[in-house]
């Protein structure tokens, strides 16, 4: 994945790492127009690059949901078996636990509930970036469209 885009005109030039701008606000992104229309020499390929860099992001962050929603959804069902052992204090076979196996039980308990938030935490930061990517993809469209009318 190109990472980088270089803008050059008379007066300047830029240098936008574009894992560090994407996801971007709408106004950020007209502004990013406004700075690579002055190298118009390259703005053709430069928003072809930044169109090919969105999509890859997008099936990145989609990737991401997807893993970290099915990681959730499994330590889910795991912390509902355990909290259920945990309640009748018997293991799944019926045998009771002691009182240092329960114990050690309810510590892992609160380690899979962490990691269950961390998931879902990490999959709606996906989906959230997911979401402004997908706008990011429908302005460039329309910024393109437009040139072309």
């Amino acid at each position: 994945m190109m990472n980088d885009i270089n803008i050059v005109w008379n007066s300047g030039r830029m240098q936008i790492h574009l894992e560090n701008f994407f996801p971007s606000s709408a106004e950020r992104l007209k502004k990013l127009f406004k700075t690579i229309a002055l190298d118009f020499e390259h703005e053709e390929q430069i928003l072809s690059d930044i169109k090919d860099y969105l999509l890859e992001a997008a099936a990145l962050y989609e990737s991401e949901k997807k893993v970290q929603g099915k990681e959730y959804w499994r330590l889910n069902q795991i912390v509902a078996d355990l909290g259920r052992e945990i309640k009748s204090k018997k293991k799944p076979n019926g045998v009771p636990y002691t009182k240092d196996e329960l114990a050690a039980e309810k510590e892992h308990l609160k380690t899979l509930k962490s990691q269950m938030q961390q998931s879902k935490t990490a999959a709606e930061s996906a989906i959230r970036k997911l979401k402004t990517i997908q706008k990011n993809i429908e302005q460039l469209k329309d910024h393109v469209q437009k040139k072309i009318n």
